[in-house]
């Protein structure tokens, strides 16, 4: 069997490359073996081409095995061509790790992440999200975004997704935060939203961060609430109040406690 060896390398260093093929490279590859033998057979018994990636050190090649044919367009033997794609590899180990962070972050954040297309489908989101929600990711993945809006509000909601991308360009964020969610079991709950637009391949998309503060509503609720019924029994009781605060050494009183001294403020 003849085996001739192109290397249509695009590297600067052409003799360098070359000599690193027919030394290191071939060695590493062991080109001797039966099976790269049956490999080249196999290319020309049935005709068919053969794609393969060689590493060797830091040199990463396209090995291709074409069957040869000679003037009367019978095989007789096979090519084998290289090609560098040394950097076309950097450039994949780059994007593979810069997908994992992403993954890394988009997996493990605590606020709730979804990103939506032009038409108000949920294209993904992370489990924070769908947990907020009680969903789980492929559960969402693909539904309207107004399934976690309450039913009474989402044509409004649809109404205001429209206008945030615009018929004449994107607006680029928006903050809302007197907002209402609504879980798998019907519950309705406090969010803020925080959205951001942008545009792949044409096609307009919206991140948004979404953070559950019913908790926080709550609280100040009650706190509002505690005030006033301390307003409340301070009045009815006709109880004066003096505060000092330690670190300022300001002090205030109520109206109340002048007259309780019977001093006029």
């Amino acid at each position: 069997v003849d085996i001739f060896l192109l290397g249509l390398l695009q590297s600067a260093a052409f003799g360098l490359v070359v000599t690193s093929l027919l030394g290191g490279l071939m060695a590493t590859r062991n080109w001797g073996s039966e099976a790269f033998r049956e490999q080249v057979g196999q290319v020309i018994d049935t005709s068919v081409s053969v794609k393969e990636r060689v590493h060797h050190g830091e040199f990463h090649y396209l090995m291709q095995i074409d069957p040869y044919r000679n003037e009367e367009q019978e095989v007789a033997g096979a090519v084998l061509i290289f090609s560098d794609v040394s950097a076309l590899h950097r450039a994949e180990s780059a994007n593979e790790a810069l997908e994992r962070r992403f993954r890394l972050v988009w997996e493990s954040s605590v606020e709730g992440m979804t990103v939506v297309d032009g038409d108000g489908f949920i294209q993904m989101c992370n489990p924070a999200l769908a947990l907020m929600f009680g969903y789980s990711v492929e559960e969402l993945t693909g539904q309207s975004i107004e399934t976690l809006v309450p039913e009474a509000q989402r044509a409004a909601h649809e109404h205001l997704r429209t206008r945030f991308l615009g018929k004449h360009g994107l607006r680029p964020t928006a903050r809302l935060n007197d907002v209402v969610g609504r879980r798998r079991n019907g519950e309705v709950f406090s969010v803020e939203i925080s959205l951001s637009a942008f545009e792949i391949d044409g096609e307009n998309q919206v991140i948004a961060t979404v953070t559950d503060v019913s908790a926080r509503k709550a609280a100040e609720q009650a706190l509002r609430r505690s005030e006033e019924r301390l307003r409340f029994a301070l009045s009815a009781s006709n109880a004066g109040v003096w505060t000092w605060d330690v670190k300022t050494n300001a002090n205030e009183w109520s109206d109340n406690l002048w007259a309780v001294y019977g001093v006029a403020d």
